[in-house]
Formats: C-alpha cells, structure tokens, sequence
C-alpha cells in the first residue's frame, strides 16, 4: 500500500451565503484538515472571533458555502484499486473528484 497526504496546496472560495463582497470572489489559502475560520484569519480578512462581539458580527460564515479545492497529478500505477479518505469532513459536504460527485455528506 502507497499512502500520499493531500494537506498542501488547498485554496477556499466563497460558493453563496451573505459573504461580504471584498471576500466573496477571492481564492483564499487554506489548511487542510482545517476550519474556514482560521483560513479567514489567516489571510487576515476576519478579527478574531473569540474577541469582544465579534462571534456575532461573524455568524456569516456559518451561514455561507464554501467550496475547498486542490489540484494534483495522479496516475493508477497498476493499481486495482485506490482509496480517498477525507478525514474530518464536517456538518455537510460534497466530495468532487474532476467533476465527478465521489460522495455527499451530512453530519
């Protein structure tokens, strides 16, 4: 068994929601396993959520999609079969493969 790590390379976008608009179409780094809040931070378009109200005024993100993607080169290799876990997917997701819908969940 061959095991390669896909954690580099992520980028985030907002994909609908009241995002405002100065964030609404940038391609945003983003850690992966991670959460959109710290990608948010990060790129230093958010103040810190655990600061002051500022949880409240936030409360759009979690209102929001956002589509997390990555691009990387891969071959068979031989092999009969090949596994993509996506470990850490949370509330609700959709997982795409080159447009392909590899698996949809929720919770």
């Amino acid at each position: 068994m061959i095991r390669r790590e896909l954690h580099e390379g992520w980028s985030v976008r907002a994909a609908g929601g009241p995002v405002p608009e100065d964030i609404a179409t940038l391609d945003i780094p983003a850690t992966v396993p991670g959460v959109i809040h710290t990608d948010l931070i990060g790129a230093g378009l958010i103040p810190d959520p655990f600061v002051g109200d500022n949880e409240y005024r936030l409360t759009w993100i979690g209102r929001s999609r956002w589509h997390y993607r990555m691009q990387f080169d891969w071959s068979p290799e031989g092999f009969e079969r090949v596994d993509l876990a996506c470990d850490g997917l949370d509330t609700s997701a959709t997982v795409r493969l080159n447009g392909v819908v590899l698996g949809v969940v929720a919770n």
